[in-house]
């Protein structure tokens, strides 16, 4: 359901920054060795981020689904910084950077579907994860995106490798009759 998920063409169609004056930038090497990952420049609020139109036909009603990406978070001079992963409250300045499925048009529709996976590590690509459940109100939104933001006022954030697939038997944190709580 994601267009351009790795970034390996070399640039970031599909995507675009959310922001008065926010850009995208490619930024090599990406995860895992890879060619390419991208990153915002001039992110000023913590509001500001990446996001990409998804295809509404590619998600089905009360279908869990499982996101990855791998994140990084910078300065504005590229310093790699760290963020706290354990930190749940948006917009401080180390709140980690969070994937959420919304309705671009309407503040009130998003949903928070994916966080960093703790604990996180300025040196290397940190794991972001979630299983979420597409509901029929998410459904009903005339647009959803998927959105990568709500890190710290002038973090910038990188991303790669982002996913979002069907649940099968072996994902992680799907609640059932053996293990009802998520996270324990």
């Amino acid at each position: 359901c994601v267009e351009n998920w790795d970034f390996e063409v070399g640039d970031a169609r599909n995507w675009r920054c959310v922001g008065t004056r926010c850009e995208l930038k490619m930024i090599q090497p990406g995860h895992n060795q890879s060619n390419y990952a991208v990153g915002t420049v001039l992110r000023d609020e913590s509001w500001w981020g990446i996001e990409q139109k998804l295809d509404l036909n590619c998600f089905k009603i009360e279908t869990m689904y499982e996101i990855n990406a791998y994140t990084r978070v910078t300065d504005k001079n590229n310093t790699l910084l760290d963020c706290d992963p354990f930190n749940y409250f948006q917009g401080l300045p180390t709140f980690c950077p969070n994937i959420l499925f919304q309705d671009p048009d309407n503040e009130l529709f998003k949903v928070r579907s994916a966080a960093a996976v703790g604990p996180y590590d300025s040196s290397d690509w940190n794991h972001v994860y979630g299983v979420i459940a597409v509901t029929e109100a998410m459904r009903s939104w005339p647009t959803m995106v998927v959105y990568i933001g709500w890190a710290g006022e002038n973090l910038n954030i990188i991303i790669d490798n982002i996913s979002i697939k069907a649940v099968d038997e072996n994902t992680y944190g799907i609640p059932n009759c053996q293990q009802l709580v998520r996270n324990g």
